[in-house]
């Protein structure tokens, strides 16, 4: 039997020092840790022995100290230091999440029965109701069941929206503030918001998919993205030099006998530009949609065999909102349908929260478009900060990279703003109406829009993928898998 290798303690601390400060950034000192311990704690502790203003004053400026330390440490930001200290931003200062949060669940009282601290949310014929400040009404199990005996069996037998309050219990509690804190979407959350809690509670009137349905709706996005996405961006980021070099984005091609048809095709009918923003852009979106399409189904199968012991809507994938929304928003909005609902949410909130705040002390309406524009530019400028982070420290270029990844985000809000601007132009033109707004000439030209304003921002994280590897993220590495499945993965069956 062959002898282990012997891994000192110094190889490690090499290993680690060139991983965190060449390839991905991450923790360099203690202090990085202090605000994921710190928040939680937080949290969890009841009121009465940690006080909202308590959280203020001293849990924040400790969490922010911290994190800076840790910046300094590490040589700049990253990604999850910045995520931290804006959830810690969010649910410590500009929210009081153990007074104002409520977390929804969809259970038979059967199930709702082994909880603590639930509510019922009443309901009539469209499902929970929330009056015009969004706040939720409620009753009491004993009040439902001394109705008629049809109501008595039908909330036996059908599944009730129920409302859990910070708990009283220590366990329940933890329980509570992880899932919170796990919920970056605040998926089934309300927050005291009126038109995010309007959206959770129609969302928690309507039943979930199966597990088999879910499975099965996965399958496709699934398969598009390993066998057609992610071959063909491949394949045309293989036989373009643009990628790799510094040449400008509108360089022509010059197809050579050796590049493949489809892409001496496309090299040939679209501008470089474009084919080169919807090669970068299309990888990007297979790249993060991946981290969700292939363990989910996996997730779904352990709920699906822990379902005696725990409820269904606690976890799985399957009761939770798709990962991407639909392109048609695209079509229907714009730049605002793309980042405000075909693109992930993870960021959403906790992004957007200080852009509320201001308009809440500027006064602005709830609905109004001062307010709305302040939470864009928040929402983006964060994301920004937050997407810098993925840069490691001492790798070439190391500023021009961060800048370039931060002023893609920015150039999006930019972009959502101008668009409008111009739709109120627009609206003020033909009379204020929306008539035809969804007709396919307004989509297309809405599309076109979109297309121009990427195909100027987009060649901005051209710079990144390079210098970062980025494009060699997938497929998998020679060796790894079958030959013949390694060639169906990286494009070499595409003619």
């Amino acid at each position: 039997m062959e002898a282990l290798p012997n891994v000192k303690c110094s190889d490690i601390a090499n290993g680690y020092y060139t991983l965190v400060n060449y390839y991905v950034p991450g923790p360099q000192s203690i202090s990085y840790f202090v605000p994921i311990i710190l928040l939680p704690t937080a949290l969890a502790l009841p009121q009465s022995v940690l006080s909202h203003r308590w959280q203020i004053l001293l849990v924040l400026p400790i969490c922010f100290a911290s994190t800076v330390h840790a910046w300094i440490a590490m040589g700049g930001v990253d990604v999850i230091s910045v995520d931290a200290l804006l959830w810690a931003l969010f649910l410590l200062a500009l929210k009081d999440p153990r007074r104002e949060f409520k977390r929804i669940w969809r259970l038979r009282p059967s199930e709702a029965a082994k909880l603590d601290d639930l509510v019922l949310v009443s309901e009539d014929q469209d499902g929970p109701r929330a009056n015009g400040d969004a706040k939720f009404s409620v009753e009491s199990e004993e009040a439902t069941g001394s109705s008629s005996d049809d109501d008595r069996r039908l909330a036996k037998d059908a599944p009730r929206v129920y409302a859990q309050t910070h708990p009283t219990g220590a366990l329940p509690r933890i329980k509570w503030t992880l899932n919170l804190l796990a919920s970056t979407r605040l998926h089934r959350w309300l927050i005291n918001d009126p038109h995010h809690d309007r959206h959770q509670l129609r969302l928690a009137s309507q039943p979930s998919p199966t597990r088999t349905s879910f499975v099965l709706l996965l399958l496709l996005p699934l398969c598009t993205n390993v066998f057609l996405i992610a071959p063909l961006t491949i394949q045309l980021f293989r036989h373009d030099a643009y990628f790799l070099t510094s040449l400008p984005v509108s360089t022509p091609f010059h197809p050579t006998p050796s590049t493949p048809t489809t892409t001496a095709f496309l090299q040939r009918a679209l501008p470089p530009r474009l084919l080169r923003t919807l090669t970068l852009g299309l990888y990007a979106h297979h790249a993060l949609s991946m981290g969700f399409l292939l363990p989910a189904p996996l997730v779904v199968i352990g709920n699906y065999l822990t379902l005696s012991t725990l409820p269904p809507s606690t976890w799985s994938p399957h009761t939770l909102p798709a990962y991407f929304g639909p392109f048609t928003s695209v079509l229907d909005t714009g730049l605002k349908g793309l980042w405000g609902r075909w693109w992930h949410q993870h960021m959403r909130v906790m992004a957007s929260a200080p852009g509320d705040w201001v308009a809440d002390r500027l006064g602005l309406a709830g609905s109004g478009r001062p307010r709305w524009a302040l939470k864009v530019v928040s929402g983006f400028g964060f994301s920004g900060l937050t997407h810098m982070g993925l840069v490691p420290p001492l790798i070439r270029g190391t500023g021009p990279l961060r800048c370039g990844i931060a002023g893609f985000f920015w150039m999006q809000g930019l972009g959502v703003l101008v668009e409008s601007a111009v739709g109120v132009v627009w609206g003020a033109w033909v009379g204020g109406g929306r008539k035809g707004d969804r007709g396919w000439v307004m989509r297309g030209l809405r599309l076109g829009w979109v297309l121009v304003w990427l195909c100027v921002s987009i060649p901005l994280l051209r710079a990144p993928f390079r210098e970062l590897g980025w494009w060699m993220l997938y497929p998998p590495p020679d060796g790894w898998v079958a030959p013949w499945f390694q060639g169906l993965l990286d494009g070499r069956w595409i003619p």
